[in-house]
């Protein structure tokens, strides 16, 4: 076994605040308050069980849950967890269901989940829809009616009416489910106004605009009433004119990436994004120094916009990363006018502070995926961390054995020599806890390819991981941990595989697809998005896992069998609600496995008094020495009893 790139992944954390765990699972989203001490909470797939604990006990139990809506009564108690178990084979396996029709759309851009367990939104799921479509023939790939807007669904993919009470709402073929937030104006014919989607620090919803006719970027408040421009102006047309900055410059085009935002509306918001129009040379795309060669790569630059307190911005964009080549040699992007149809897409990684650069040619010799760092000065020489396509010529992987390419090499119609392994890349997510990347690709090659058309051994059809989505390990630095096995041959890269990646498998996306997004939730399910499908789809991995979601706003994964000492309850968390499990003599506070509750099992939660399996930050506080002692002089006469 060797290592191609010798880094070492942080360690995997079972319990989160803001983290994404290791394991997905079933788990209680949407917490609200319907009526008087009556709590709903949606779960998202069926469980082996739910316990309520109140005030850390007066459980409330149920068994077999199935996906949907469920509550409980608060009556007399002030807080609650609610724990949801289920113990599942590993793997990762499909939790939406066909039959489910709020799952279908005619032209999907978008897909973001509320990962936020303070919020009432919290699981909420948004879908950007671009364009009306009624009355659908029989057969069709799309079977309902929709609008163009903003789609919301619970955690179970049932339609939500966010404004009015969290309500169900049931009927697919309602293109009114669509919401356009006030203050917005889309397009209702180009297929392109709302497209790409984020949500802000505050689960405030964040949307590119592609279109010509209202190009830029919007927001709106969770509940899809609310709206307002991030950026002044709603425009994206060149030959029109675009609008113009305070300082002169051009505020913005059209939109063509997802949004990356770190901050607040209203408050500290910052917005990087591809744009398709503006000029990075101020010559209107005429090639210019210091690259002359650029040419119609002078668009599809990423910018940011220093929004802060703004709303309607007007200030001067600033360029992080130019759309020309990079010191590799490479170009990133190509317009419209180079190669019609080929998808580009920016993510801006805060915690690492990288952009992860996509796109999707499936023959060619540039990179499909390239993770650069901006130069802090004018955008025009970024630092490429990690390139795909050099990755692959580093390590003599080729990612197609076209007998064409092998027998003509100065045919440089299907590329030259070795080839990218990550090829038709369409989008990525990174974890929130840093440690994985979640990559959306088309297929490699089609099934009716030849020999002479070639394949990916390394990553196609054919090898250990053949699905749209590749789940990547990643270093602290954010860069990708691929750990290669050379087939007991040293010296020979043919035969090498990569070992330490997962795929996942997405049936009904055969076709090459162009348009495909990725996104999480906060127990780790995968959501993929693709205008091929035409469906909204959900994977789980699997495992043994218990989600817990606080009255306190948090959420937790925990894993049953990784255990806790002194953690008899299970949540996470070594308390006094577990002290209250060994005074009553509870079998599960037989922390030793002696069979008996006694001394010992006591002295072992003493002990971990505190103790968490929380990542940093997840917002459980280990207590002081002198809370412990408060606690154990509040407990005394228990402890008497008890001996």
């Amino acid at each position: 076994m060797t290592c191609a790139r010798c880094s070492v992944a942080g360690a995997i954390l079972l319990l989160l605040g803001a983290s994404t765990p290791a394991l997905a699972v079933p788990y209680a989203s949407q917490v609200i308050n319907t009526s008087g001490n009556t709590w709903e909470f949606v779960l998202n797939e069926a469980a082996d069980s739910i316990t309520v604990l109140r005030d850390s006990g007066n459980a409330v139990t149920l068994t077999s849950p199935t996906a949907g809506r469920h509550t409980f009564d608060m009556t007399g108690f002030s807080d609650f967890q609610i724990q949801v178990a289920k113990d599942a084979a590993e793997g990762w396996t499909e939790l939406s269901d066909e039959s489910n029709l709020h799952t279908y759309y005619q032209r999907p851009t978008g897909v973001v989940v509320n990962q936020d367990a303070s919020s009432p939104y919290f699981g909420t799921v948004y879908v950007s829809h671009p364009q009306v479509f009624q009355n659908p023939p029989t057969l069709q790939l799309y079977p309902r009616s929709m609008g163009d807007g903003i789609y919301s669904l619970s955690a179970n993919l049932i339609g939500v009416d966010l404004a009015n009470g969290f309500a169900a709402q049931t009927d697919p073929d309602d293109i009114s489910l669509a919401k356009v937030p006030s203050n917005w104006t889309v397009d209702q014919n180009g297929g392109s106004s709302p497209w790409q989607i984020a949500l802000d620090e505050a689960g405030n919803l964040i949307a590119s605009d592609y279109s010509n006719e209202s190009g830029g970027i919007k927001y709106s408040s969770p509940d899809l009433v609310n709206g307002g421009l991030v950026l002044a102006y709603e425009t994206g047309d060149r030959e029109a004119g675009l609008p113009l900055a305070d300082g002169g410059a051009e505020l913005h085009g059209s939109i063509q990436s997802k949004p990356s935002v770190t901050g607040v509306v209203g408050q500290n918001l910052k917005v990087w994004a591809i744009d398709e129009d503006l000029d990075i040379d101020g010559n209107t795309f005429e090639p210019v120094d210091p690259c002359p060669t650029c040419g119609s790569q002078d668009g599809y630059s990423i910018w940011r916009w220093d929004v802060e307190d703004a709303t309607s911005y007007t200030g001067d964009p600033v360029l992080e990363i130019a759309s020309t080549p990079l010191d590799t040699g490479e170009v990133l992007w190509y317009d419209d006018g180079n190669l019609d149809g080929i998808v580009k897409d920016a993510h801006y990684e805060p915690q690492f502070d990288k952009f992860y650069l996509t796109q999707s040619r499936t023959h060619g010799n540039e990179s499909g995926l390239i993770i650069v760092s901006a130069d802090g000065v004018d955008g025009l020489t970024p630092t490429v961390e990690w390139a795909s396509k050099q990755w692959s010529i580093d390590n003599g992987l080729d990612g197609n054995d076209s007998t064409h390419i092998q027998e003509n090499p100065e045919d440089l119609s299907r590329g030259e020599g070795v080839q990218d392994i990550f090829r038709a890349v369409g989008s990525i997510t990174i974890s929130p806890d840093g440690t994985k990347m979640y990559v959306h690709r088309g297929q490699q090659f089609s099934p009716s390819d030849t020999p002479e058309d070639g394949d990916n051994p390394v990553l196609g059809s054919e090898s250990d991981y053949a699905g749209s989505i590749l789940v990547i390990p990643l270093d602290e630095d954010g860069l990708p941990v691929i750990e290669i096995d050379d087939n007991g041959t040293p010296g020979d890269t043919s035969d090498d595989r990569i070992t330490n990646f997962e795929s996942i498998t997405i049936a009904g996306q055969s076709a090459r697809d162009r348009i495909a997004r990725v996104s999480l939730d906060a127990a780790g399910n995968v959501y993929s998005l693709s205008e091929v499908s035409h469906r909204l789809q959900v994977f789980s991995p699997g495992g043994n896992t218990l989600a817990v979601t606080t009255s306190d706003g948090l959420f937790s994964l925990v894993d049953p069998g990784a255990g806790l000492a002194g953690d008899y309850n299970s949540d996470g968390v070594v308390d006094a609600a577990d002290y209250t499990l060994w005074r009553d003599g509870d079998l599960s506070a037989d922390g030793d496995g002696s069979g008996v509750v006694d001394s010992e099992d006591y002295n072992i939660w003493v002990a971990n008094y505190g103790a968490s399996t929380a990542a940093p930050g997840a917002g459980v506080t280990t207590p002081e020495p002198t809370a412990i002692a408060m606690l154990l002089v509040a407990t005394l006469p228990g402890l008497r009893r008890r001996r």
